[in-house]
């Protein structure tokens, strides 16, 4: 198989014109390359290209424009995301706390079920679904104690915690540590 070199920012901007691409601003498209990625960039023009060759009317401006209105909707989306994220951790965490009485429930393996009314040792997938629970819990709380290993040098509450009380953390502190995909 064929392998790409590497091309210099000057080399991309010679292929780009070869392909049609009318540059405005040759220094503010270098600058733009260089900081972009060519081949981040190239994914942005292949609806303004055919067969390698841009439609007439593309230019360097068109491709900035593009990207920098896919970069402003990606950080729009992900404020949201972020913001809907810490609601559910925060109303989980308080609403199983708030149930269970027990800031530590959360490492009970029997709590870690995808279908928990199928659990009943008399069910033919029993074995399955006990292989199940174990796994999902062991994926979960290790990933999570790992993450917790990492950031406890380096996130004020952790440490605060850790000082304060000790290694122990209740579900409302835990839950931070997880990613939207542990809590569901």
């Amino acid at each position: 198989m064929q392998q790409k070199e590497f091309k210099t920012i000057e080399e991309q901007l010679t292929i780009l014109k070869s392909r049609g691409l009318n540059i405005i601003d040759e220094e503010d498209f270098k600058n733009f390359l260089l900081n972009n990625n060519y081949y981040r960039i190239s994914g942005y023009t292949l609806s303004l290209r055919k067969n390698d060759t841009f439609d007439k009317n593309i230019t360097s401006s068109d491709i900035i424009d593009i990207y920098n209105c896919d970069a402003e909707m990606r950080n729009v989306l992900f404020e949201a995301i972020a913001k809907v994220e810490c609601r559910i951790k925060s109303i989980f965490a308080y609403t199983y706390s708030m149930i269970t009485k027990d800031p530590y429930d959360y490492k009970n393996i029997n709590n870690y079920c995808i279908e928990p009314y199928k659990i009943k040792p008399n069910n033919k997938d029993y074995a399955k679904i006990t292989a199940q629970r174990y796994n999902t819990f062991y994926k979960i709380i290790g990933k999570v104690d790992k993450v917790k290993s990492q950031d406890e040098k380096y996130e004020l509450y952790l440490k605060h915690y850790k000082d304060k009380y000790d290694d122990k953390l209740p579900l409302w502190i835990y839950v931070e540590l997880m990613t939207f995909s542990d809590i569901t």
